[in-house]
């Protein structure tokens, strides 16, 4: 009840992680548990990438970060959010779920202004074409990117219509599409309410396209 979203697989690494000296039951068996307890939905579709696009693999933490904008909601005060998430490709840490009001650079920055600091910078940051991380401009920059290029940040960028191309991030998305339907009071709530969110999905939710580790087990600073 505490993970509505995790499936039994997700449940037992969990369970198997926390006590290991245990016999637990087979991830079958713990769904059938969910089921005969009614707390199995119907399966969703599964989200599919159809490529990874032209860019060498993220072989490491901090080779490749990708960004995007959640699309909007309003809290219940009528505040108009919209979710700024920034993501390690390699390990899928998610380094920010912010409260942005806006896709503005002047909300962005501060944001990427904290994760340098805490983070270290990244090789290479991935994006769509969309504010604040391209225009459609000449040169397709904007006050954001060139910040980024200043740092020594190489810039990749989707095609236009490819959002498979940042396939990890896209589907990350949908894990956290729930937070949208259930908006929080207000932005101050909201904020706490994505904070909440990162924490359990970076230490305490199985991956797995990562053996079922966590993000954390695997992320490391610049």
């Amino acid at each position: 009840e505490a993970h509505p979203l995790w499936g039994p697989k997700k449940i037992m690494a969990r369970l198997k992680r926390t006590a290991p000296e245990l016999a637990w039951p087979s991830a079958s068996t713990a769904g059938a548990i969910l089921e005969r307890h009614g707390l199995v939905g119907r399966r969703r579709a599964r989200w599919k990438a159809a490529g990874n696009g032209p860019w060498p693999p993220a072989e490491e933490p901090n080779a490749v970060w990708t960004g995007d904008h959640k699309g909007w909601f309003r809290t219940r005060d009528g505040w108009r959010c919209e979710p700024l998430t920034v993501m390690d490709a390699s390990c899928r840490f998610l380094l920010a779920l912010e409260a942005t009001g806006s896709t503005a650079d002047d909300e962005a920055w501060p944001v990427f202004e904290r994760l340098f600091e805490e983070h270290g910078l990244p090789d290479r940051f991935r994006s769509d074409n969309g504010s604040p991380f391209a225009s459609a401009g000449i040169t397709g920059l904007t006050p954001l990117s060139v910040r980024f290029i200043k740092l020594g940040i190489t810039l990749e960028r989707i095609a236009p219509g490819k959002p498979q191309q940042n396939g990890c991030h896209e589907r990350f998305h949908l894990t956290m599409l729930p937070l949208a339907k259930a908006p929080e009071a207000d932005r101050t709530a909201q904020g706490q309410a994505f904070e909440a969110f990162r924490r359990s999905y970076n230490e305490e939710r199985p991956h797995e396209a990562l053996a079922m580790d966590t993000p954390a087990q695997h992320y490391r600073s610049s």
